[in-house]
């Protein structure tokens, strides 16, 4: 941060490009989950940003709060006293911003010590659109009354279960809609899907009603519990041309570590996560389909492990619709230029899906935000389905 913060002044600049700015300053401080050695850091930051940009500050009260009262809350964890937390300001600026977040900042670090992981939710509660109805959420979630409740979407139903995406479908009906569309759009009836990082199904269950009973398809989710929930939903709508595989997919057949998180949307194979689950390849998993017409991928940058255990059904697979982000895809050596590249020897042509149509990616093409692409063998047979849907 500091590194950044440099070179940011050189230039003059509040933030050195968009990308930073989304995923370094708009994030929640989630210090409990980075531990109390996080503080100092912390401290240092927000300590930098009042001393240094007194111009930004002033131009920018409710910046120049958030900033005083994060700069009193990282330091008091840190162990520093009001003195010492004065002295290492300047005059000036930094003072009276430091002075306005005081005492909210030095209640947010007694609530970090007292009630761990309270701050963080609050500031989540905060950047929500519909805060009421996501409090009310996490009260059903935390108390299984979520199961009792189903959320309606465009041509199926989701138990709300006890989980991150669920709880996410019943706070915005909304979420993730353009996903569903595309599926919905690109399948047509009797063709064959494979949905690999189903989660809770909502995908799957697109996919399933396109494709209707004389269609097939296979979900793939690694999470026990999140693959427990995927195999409810598909029931609940009386899906059963659908087949669940409860397992990682690879480069190669083994056991992986697979992570638990509270995020269920955001568990990922890693070397030192929780749970070990069983690792079979795409191919194997596909070995009794015929022709796919959509092949849907996110695994939270294992993707290309994933197409290298998949060769022989990449071959017969028209269109992929995939995650792509470097800071996921970083986790296990990969970039996303070589992800295009391993799409692009595998016969595909890679796209980013613009109203409605497919544009072709800027070269040389850097995932700074998570999104998702369109690897198609035939760029006219995606449009042509695309502009059908749209009519």
């Amino acid at each position: 941060s500091v590194v950044w913060h440099r070179i940011a002044r050189h230039y003059r600049t509040r933030f050195v490009n968009e990308a930073l700015r989304i995923y370094y300053t708009d994030q929640p401080n989630q210090l409990t989950r980075h531990g109390a050695g996080d503080a100092a850091s912390r401290a240092r930051y927000y300590g930098l940003t009042l001393a240094e940009e007194a111009d930004w500050l002033a131009a920018s009260p409710a910046h120049a709060l958030r900033a005083g009262l994060q700069y009193a809350r990282f330091a008091t964890l840190a162990g520093l006293d009001l003195v010492e937390q004065w002295r290492l300001l300047p005059r000036g600026p930094a003072r009276r911003a430091w002075l306005m977040g005081l005492l909210p900042g030095m209640l947010a670090a007694i609530i970090d010590r007292r009630v761990p992981g309270m701050t963080m939710r609050l500031l989540e509660l905060r950047g929500q659109r519909r805060p009421l109805r996501f409090l009310l959420s996490r009260l059903l979630w935390r108390s299984g009354l979520c199961r009792h409740f189903v959320v309606t979407r465009p041509g199926f139903r989701l138990r709300f279960h006890p989980s991150s995406l669920a709880a996410a479908y019943w706070v915005d009906p909304g979420e993730r809609a353009a996903d569903e569309r595309f599926v919905r759009a690109v399948l047509r009836p009797g063709e064959v899907f494979v949905d690999v990082g189903a989660n809770v199904g909502a995908l799957t269950l697109a996919a399933a009603r396109s494709v209707g009973p004389g269609g097939c398809g296979v979900a793939v989710e690694a999470h026990p519990r999140v693959c427990g929930y995927l195999l409810e939903n598909l029931a609940l709508n009386q899906v059963d041309w659908v087949e669940v595989a409860g397992c990682a997919l690879g480069r190669d057949r083994g056991v992986v570590r697979f992570s638990d998180r509270r995020e269920d949307d955001q568990n990922a194979v890693g070397p030192d996560e929780s749970l070990e689950v069983e690792q079979r390849t795409l191919d194997e998993v596909c070995a009794g389909l015929g022709d796919i017409a959509l092949l849907k991928l996110d695994v939270e940058g294992y993707e290309p492990e994933v197409l290298l255990g998949g060769r022989r059904t990449l071959e017969r697979t028209r269109c992929i619709y995939l995650e792509m982000w470097d800071a996921h895809l970083r986790r296990y050596g990969w970039t996303a230029p070589q992800v295009i590249s391993l799409l692009e020897e595998a016969g595909f042509s890679v796209y980013r899906c613009s109203n409605g149509r497919l544009e072709p990616l800027e070269r040389p093409f850097r995932a700074w935000v998570c999104e998702n692409v369109v690897a198609a063998r035939d760029r006219g047979w995606v449009e042509v389905r695309l502009d059908e849907a749209n009519r």
